[in-house]
């Protein structure tokens, strides 16, 4: 539960800093503005805090490595669910 809380929250700041970072962004593209004030937006697009990548996190255990991310399971999570019928429409496969 507290991995899910953690992934929540990452996700929020970073949506929460979506519109900051396209305006900066047209900032730094814009060339009727003078350069030293394109250079300082292009500075706080690529050094900022808000840059940070959120990784897909498993809902169920926290695990970041082998996601799904149709499902945002770990493939531990999702072979366990898929076994117990908890997931509809999954099936083992077989070749």
């Amino acid at each position: 539960m507290r991995c899910d809380i953690k992934d929540r929250k990452s996700r929020h700041t970073k949506f929460s800093f979506f519109l900051k970072r396209c305006y900066l962004k047209a900032i730094a593209s814009n060339e009727f503005l003078p350069r030293r004030i394109r250079e300082r937006a292009q500075h706080y697009v690529s050094y900022s805090r808000f840059m940070r990548n959120t990784s897909n996190r498993c809902k169920e255990t926290g695990r970041a490595r082998s996601v799904i991310t149709d499902f945002q399971l770990s493939r531990h999570a999702f072979r366990l669910h898929a076994e117990t019928g908890f997931l509809l429409g999954v099936r083992r496969s077989s070749w």
